[in-house]
């Protein structure tokens, strides 16, 4: 109790943990949460609504000598081709067109 003779409410109770984003789908889906975070691709998979909150940065770090051994470069090559481009545009949510930049190099 604090001075004002006021009550914290109780802390919520831990409940099930889905362990990852299509896991908060199905449980959204099925009406046991009203809601979850998880990435907009999942929510499209299971025919949810999605309301974008922010935008993650996804990067690759590698020493500079890795990135030009030869699975890496065709990873990056994999990245400009028109499968791959189709395939993100597929699953929506993913913006692509930084994909294979070199952002710092260092």
């Amino acid at each position: 109790m604090d001075r004002a003779g006021l009550h914290p409410p109780p802390a919520p109770r831990p409940g099930h943990t889905a362990l990852d984003e299509d896991a908060v789908a199905v449980e959204v889906g099925s009406g046991r949460a009203d809601c979850g975070l998880a990435i907009e691709a999942a929510a499209r998979r299971h025919g949810l609504d999605f309301i974008p909150l922010i935008e993650e940065p996804l990067d690759l770090a590698m020493k500079r000598r890795n990135y030009f051994e030869a699975p890496v470069q065709r990873l990056i090559e994999f990245t400009q081709t028109p499968r791959f481009r189709d395939y993100a545009a597929a699953m929506q949510g993913y913006d692509i067109n930084e994909c294979g930049k070199v952002l710092f190099n260092a």
